[in-house]
């Protein structure tokens, strides 16, 4: 249960972060890509 959790909770934070870096960084390339994979996890 402990590990489903912690599975559960990276496919919440990992699209996050990926969301919080590009908003960080203006000159962050291939937005649409990232925007398809942050919708896509």
């Amino acid at each position: 249960m402990i590990a489903d959790g912690v599975i559960a909770l990276a496919y919440f934070l990992i699209p996050a972060r990926l969301a919080t870096l590009m908003a960080r960084r203006p000159d962050f390339g291939c937005r649409g890509t990232l925007w398809l994979f942050i919708a896509f996890i």
